[in-house]
């Protein structure tokens, strides 16, 4: 590929020494510099070849520092610590946020582009930001909680973004004017008549929303920027502007500045927030200080949403007992020493320790209602009982103490709930003793259904939190149990196959299990689906190509295989499972996968807790099903039938399937040639 400027548009040569396509490879001796400042990092989709000098070739994989762009779609880039500048073309690169560039860094440059798109999956899964696992009633706000701070005017955000955002231009214009003259020629400046354009991969691409195209404003965002003295424009600016997350800060910083010192959070210096106000990482004293402190802030994140993506995660950086203990120190923390006057006291008392008294209580009673603390920390109740009964009158706390402590007890006395919660058991035939040809395939879906969401009902989002860092099976049973059901039930698929000695009797076998997988789609019961799909376009089956020309349901299978396909992070079946409404059983391997790949770069003390988040909003989604039973009859014969044949596929291992299936396939072979002789003879019609 050349898409060589003109000779005379050559940079400097001391700007340009010669260097290989790949970083690995880049001559040694030249020297780092700081003459350009880096706009930010690319990661680099595709491989591009040049034998322009002014061009600057890269590898797939590799990471580049952007020191300019043109409009024609020409960026010039450097190497991290090295001195050569080059033009590259926008199309064969993606832009990074800083902490993605710093992550990317850290990965072998052959998976960069796998880590880069799998970061781009987690991000755009379409996942219910809403949802909860359990549905709670929320209590009603107070007064006090939903008063909205008046202590920062609008009019001084307002002037404090246009200092911002003119002070940011002003620094860019003086920077790219200064670099013009250093930088090689950019290829815009080619006659029209052989100007190039940046060459664009041969595959389908779809830019991120991270791409610097996107961050233009609309007509919309124009005419809000006359309107800047409105709160809400205020906090939307800064991030659109600056698009800096220490700008962010910096404003929250000022409206906490504004308020009396003994009002303001302790440990506010310790959370680092994104530029739309969520935390992304902090202390473990700034989380719980949030945690039991009301919000009024608009532009930070949900309370509630913060509040249980915490509870649900917390066991993951600390402990239940240092959690409650903190709680506690929260509820009887002491005013501060340098109190001049009672009017202090008595703010300081209204406005900060009642609130905050309220607030722990909300979080104990949501922690044990939503968030399986008899459960997961049985001890921590009895802790708990013993604290609330300190809380007597005429503390005006004292009813609602009482009302926890109620709680505690009918939770703990409370007969276990079952699922499901379906019809009575119907009385039918004795399925157990028929063979699988006999059987209904809608009866063999709908009690699949029943086991599959008995299994699934069970689970707990500690053992969903547990499964991405430990290969122990004791602390994930309920979980291990769900996924061991998917293994067997493609197992048991495979087998009834290839235990089947007549051809005929093979094909109708893999015809009824495509009816069988058709009934629980349409039942919702997803995971059956899966493992049914597995089993039927499995290897061993697959190589069976006589036994699949005598079936007559592939073009049902072929419409079914696609949401068994993992293209674009198996998005046919997120697309399906998001429109799914009623009584459901998901797969869930691929949510599994999202939450073992969900990386930590904090560094201690800090938590990083937008990873936390991300837990909680995939966790949710994944089991939010587990209150909607199936109104289903259950068979007990059926039942039997389907344990007993899943629990019989455990004596065959992998060697097994395989060399049943090339045993299968030879006698195939050996019959069709038979065949093929007597139709040659004039035995048989072709």
């Amino acid at each position: 590929m050349s898409l060589s400027p003109p000779s005379s548009n050559s940079p400097p040569s001391s700007l340009m020494s010669s260097t290989t396509a790949s970083s690995a490879t880049a001559d040694s001796s030249t020297v780092p510099t700081a003459t350009f400042p880096i706009i930010y990092s690319v990661l680099c989709l595709h491989d591009f070849d040049s034998d322009d000098p002014d061009h600057l070739p890269f590898s797939k994989n590799e990471i580049l520092e952007i020191v300019k762009q043109e409009e024609s779609g020409w960026w010039a880039a450097m190497r991290k610590g090295f001195t050569r500048v080059g033009w590259i073309p926008r199309a064969y690169v993606q832009p990074l946020s800083e902490e993605m560039a710093d992550k990317l860094w850290n990965v072998r440059e052959e998976l960069r582009a796998y880590e880069y798109g799998a970061e781009q999956l987690y991000n755009t899964a379409p996942i219910a930001t809403s949802v909860q696992i359990y549905d709670p009633p929320r209590r009603q706000p107070s007064r006090k909680q939903v008063r909205v701070c008046s202590h920062a005017s609008s009019t001084d955000v307002a002037s404090d973004l246009w200092r911002i955002a003119n002070k940011r231009a002003r620094e860019d214009q003086e920077r790219i004017l200064s670099e013009d003259r250093a930088l090689p020629a950019s290829p815009s400046m080619l006659a029209a008549i052989n100007k190039p354009t940046p060459p664009t991969p041969r595959e389908e691409r779809h830019r991120s929303n991270s791409s610097p195209s996107h961050r233009s404003g609309s007509s919309r965002d124009k005419r809000d920027a006359n309107n800047v003295t409105s709160p809400k424009v205020s906090v939307d600016k800064i991030k659109q502007l600056t698009g800096s997350e220490d700008a962010v800060d910096w404003v929250i910083a000022r409206h906490n500045s504004s308020m009396p010192w003994y009002l303001r959070p302790q440990y506010a210096d310790q959370l680092r927030l994104d530029k739309d106000g969520n935390i992304r990482m902090a202390t473990l004293p700034a989380l719980v200080e949030r945690l039991s402190t009301p919000q009024n802030t608009k532009a930070l994140a949900s309370e509630e949403s913060f509040r249980d993506a915490f509870l649900m995660t917390f066991r993951t950086f600390t402990t239940a007992d240092t959690l409650f203990e903190m709680l506690v120190d929260r509820f009887r923390m002491n005013p501060p020493d340098d109190l001049t006057a009672d009017s202090q006291f008595s703010e300081w008392k209204e406005k900060k320790l009642q609130p905050t008294r309220n607030r722990v209580l909300t979080v104990f009673t949501v922690w044990l209602e939503d968030h399986r603390l008899l459960e997961e920390e049985p001890h921590i109740a009895q802790r708990l009982t013993d604290f609330l009964r300190l809380i007597t009158p005429p503390s005006p706390l004292a009813g609602v103490a009482n009302l926890i402590i109620e709680k505690i007890q009918s939770l703990t006395f409370s007969p276990p709930q079952i699922f499901p919660s379906g019809t009575p058991k119907r009385k039918d035939k004795n399925w157990a003793e028929v063979g699988l040809a006999k059987q209904d395939p809608a009866n063999i879906a709908e009690q699949l259904c029943l086991l599959e969401f008995k299994l699934y009902s069970k689970i707990s989002p500690q053992e969903c939190l547990r499964s991405a860092k430990t290969k122990a099976h004791g602390d994930i049973a309920n979980l291990t149990a769900f996924c061991a059901t998917y293994d067997r039930l493609s197992a048991w698929v495979k087998m009834s196959i290839l235990t089947s000695d007549i051809l005929s009797k093979r094909a109708s076998t893999v015809d009824f299990w495509i009816k069988v997988a058709e009934k629980c789609k349409q039942l919702n019961n997803h995971a059956s689906m899966s493992a049914l799909i597995n089993g039927l376009m499995s290897t061993v089956i697959q190589r069976l190509h006589l036994t699949w020309a005598h079936s007559h349901r592939k073009q049902t299978l072929e419409a079914l295989v696609r949401y068994n396909e993992p293209t674009g992070g198996f998005h046919a079946y997120r697309t399906l499972l998001q429109a799914t409404e009623g009584p459901c059983v998901p797969f869930i391997g691929m949510y599994l996968t999202d939450i073992s790949h969900i990386h930590d770069h904090s560094k201690e003390p800090f938590i990083c807790f937008q990873k936390r988040q991300r837990w909680y909003e995939l966790i949710s989604f994944m089991l939010k099903f587990q209150k909607r039973p199936y109104n289903i009859a259950e068979s007990e014969t059926t039942q039997i039938f389907i344990s007993n044949h899943l629990t019989h596929t455990t004596s065959k291992d992998t060697a097994w399937f395989w060399n049943k299936s090339q045993e299968v396939q030879h006698l195939e072979m050996e019959n069709a040639d038979i065949r093929r002789g007597l139709e040659e003879a004039g035995f048989l019609n072709s």
